[in-house]
């Protein structure tokens, strides 16, 4: 009777997938992102119009770019995010189209989203300020000011995480 086989070590590149993040030249970059991130179910309940991504992308940038510097756990949280919510669909085209949508115009479409797509935005919002365990204060003046802008609900960190999570 032989021995059975001693149990190999878990590959670690099942537990990631392929994602992308947004360089500070425009540029893309593939990346490992955590499986337990991918294919959130939830996620299927709140669909976006293209028009709609940009304008969510747009306010994530406004919001990272606040504090004067945007990271790069902070270009990888919006382009995994955008990612996940246009369930693959989001272009390297459409990334660089947010970064000129209109501040204004990006602000109206947020603002006409119905109540549980703008607990989501809002919890993003919050997700980005957040990533990079440091609530700037320029961060939070720029919430401040979306939210009134585009009437968003207020929220703590702590509930951002639990409406991400739970998506």
């Amino acid at each position: 009777i032989k021995p059975a086989p001693e149990p190999s070590a878990p590959s670690h590149s099942h537990n990631y997938t392929y994602s992308y993040t947004i360089n500070e030249d425009g540029s893309i970059t593939r990346f490992n992102l955590p499986k337990e991130l991918v294919g959130r179910p939830l996620l299927a309940d709140l669909k976006f119009t293209k028009q709609q991504l940009l304008a969510i992308a747009k306010l994530g940038f406004l919001i990272s770019a606040s504090d004067g510097n945007i990271s790069q756990d902070e270009r990888q949280c919006i382009a995994a995010e955008l990612l996940q919510i246009s369930s693959g669909s989001f272009t390297d085209k459409q990334i660089h189209e947010c970064m000129s949508f209109p501040n204004e115009q990006a602000e109206t479409i947020v603002k006409s989203l119905p109540n549980k797509q703008k607990l989501y935005v809002t919890a993003f919002l919050i997700t980005i300020m957040s990533v990079d365990y440091h609530l700037d204060i320029g961060e939070k003046l720029m919430l401040h000011i979306l939210s009134e802008k585009c009437d968003l609900p207020s929220m703590s960190p702590h509930e951002a995480n639990n409406i991400m999570i739970n998506l």
